[in-house]
């Protein structure tokens, strides 16, 4: 009972900290756009410390205006029980009204600090850091162009019912994620910072589902350069392949 207690302080405390966040980016904005993301993400392991992951998404703003649809495998490699390195490829074609179509192509490598904090049923701590290389592709018109992109996330993942590896639980989910563009790349919403938060159901290990909310920094690049604040609602189902 008193673990659980900690446990329950720690989810509220962390809540506290980012919610009045969220309420600042919000305030200190010009626009406020709401997007809708559903994603489904496809995990294999065919042997040990190698992992596959596929995910395809449709992402879209609410109103209309700006849609976007993704498709990114990827490979993993585990180096030990803390440490993991990333290597993967994106693919992102959107439609957004007033500009040219594009598809980018993203390869990137990353790797993941991965802590669990055992005094409070398995707390996950993440530190996921990666490198972009995005080449985009006018498909309107001619022109391209390429950048690299830094990256950081640092999240927790939070069990409420049950133990972190248990069937049928119940956990809160908690993320800060900043950007770092290094070319002139012209989109409507060019991620700065995200902050989020939400609450995810596992199942068994085959499945789990997620729903997220996060609220972007960021800028529009292609048009006005104005500061906008970006709303993402996002449900995302999770598959892990026997």
């Amino acid at each position: 009972m008193r673990l659980r207690f900690f446990k329950y302080l720690i989810i509220v405390f962390i809540s506290i900290s980012i919610f009045p966040s969220l309420k600042l980016i919000a305030q200190d904005s010009s626009d406020v756009n709401q997007q809708v993301w559903i994603d489904y993400y496809m995990y294999r392991i065919p042997k040990e410390n190698i992992q596959f992951t596929g995910d395809a998404g449709y992402r879209f703003l609410i109103g209309g205006g700006w849609q976007q649809y993704i498709v990114r495998p990827s490979l993993q490699k585990g180096i030990n029980e803390w440490l993991n390195l990333f290597g993967g490829l994106g693919f992102f074609y959107t439609v957004q009204e007033g500009l040219s179509n594009t598809l980018e192509i993203r390869p990137w490598i990353g790797a993941m600090v991965s802590l669990y904090w055992d005094t409070f049923r398995k707390i996950r701590f993440l530190d996921y850091f990666r490198i972009e290389d995005r080449f985009i592709i006018n498909t309107q018109s001619s022109g391209t162009s390429n950048s690299i992109r830094l990256r950081n996330k640092i999240s927790a993942r939070i069990p409420i019912t049950d133990q972190y590896f248990a069937d049928e639980i119940l956990y809160a989910m908690f993320s800060f994620e900043f950007f770092l563009e290094g070319g002139d790349v012209k989109e409507l919403f060019a991620d700065k910072i995200r902050l989020g938060g939400g609450l995810g159901y596992k199942f068994n290990y085959n499945w789990r589902v997620e729903f997220y909310f996060y609220a972007f920094r960021s800028q529009d690049t292609a048009t006005s350069g104005f500061t906008t604040t970006d709303n993402v609602w996002q449900l995302t189902l999770k598959h892990y392949v026997d």
